[in-house]
């Protein structure tokens, strides 16, 4: 069994993870503003009650198998983090409970950049039709997605390439953590890169009212995530951004 995850000063880890990992006063500030909020607060509190019931759904024996050859499944101990997984469950309902239960409870969801899975997972423990989509050739995210039941379809997104057709609109499509716009040895994407990723996703992907949620990657500095150019592009089809957020919605 897990040790239960007791983060009982949230705010205060809150603010000392993302403060200590450097970068302008502006950045610090902006982080501390979004841990200070009565929103998130809530947010995060609520997860971390539904955490060790959404933990408690996973056959953690099948889990720690996995995990035992880990090392074999992939090249990277980051990937390890992830077994810790009541800290892991509460993340993802953290990120589901951002857009509210209402938002997700039967509806239609695509993942973009799927990992290892627990977002999906979070969305259907509230019964939403989820589908999620990576690259290939990740053997350790493979075997955990096919653990958990996921239904998953192995894509490398790419610049101003379309998104494969699943045979169904969703309501809500979501990636965190990306870095499919800045390819290993190619250069980032431009803004009309952008401009088809949005406009594929809305014209072939969305439903009328459906949203586009992007999470950015910390690993990636703030000033260099996106230029001036494509975060206009982004105002322009009315997204809202909140530091690494950028939500785009077709009503």
């Amino acid at each position: 069994m897990t040790k239960r995850w007791d983060e009982s000063q949230n705010t205060t880890a809150f603010i000392y993870k993302h403060i200590s990992r450097g970068g302008t006063l502006v950045r610090q500030l902006r982080q501390i503003r979004r841990a200070l909020s009565l929103r998130e607060h809530l947010i995060s509190r609520k997860a971390q009650h539904h955490a060790p019931m959404l933990a408690a759904t996973i056959d953690l024996d099948g889990l720690y198998e996995i995990r035992s050859r880990a090392r074999k499944l992939s090249p990277s101990l980051m990937d390890l983090k992830y077994f810790h997984i009541e800290y892991w469950c509460a993340e993802a309902l953290r990120r589901m409970l951002f857009f509210g239960i209402e938002k997700v409870r039967k509806k239609k969801i695509l993942d973009i950049g799927t990992g290892f899975g627990l977002f999906p997972y979070a969305c259907e423990y509230f019964a939403a039709n989820v589908q999620a989509i990576d690259r290939e050739g990740h053997a350790l995210y493979d075997e955990i997605t096919d653990f958990l039941g996921l239904r998953k379809t192995h894509h490398t997104v790419k610049r101003r390439q379309p998104l494969p057709d699943l045979g169904v609109r969703f309501n809500l499509i979501t990636s965190y953590l990306i870095a499919f716009d800045r390819p290993e040895n190619e250069e980032i994407w431009s803004v009309e890169d952008w401009r088809f990723f949005i406009d594929d996703v809305f014209d072939n992907q969305l439903n009328a009212d459906g949203t586009l949620h992007l999470e950015l990657n910390y690993i990636f500095p703030i000033r260099n995530w996106y230029s001036k150019e494509v975060k206009r592009l982004f105002v322009e089809r009315g997204a809202r951004i909140d530091f690494d957020r950028v939500t785009l919605s077709k009503r």
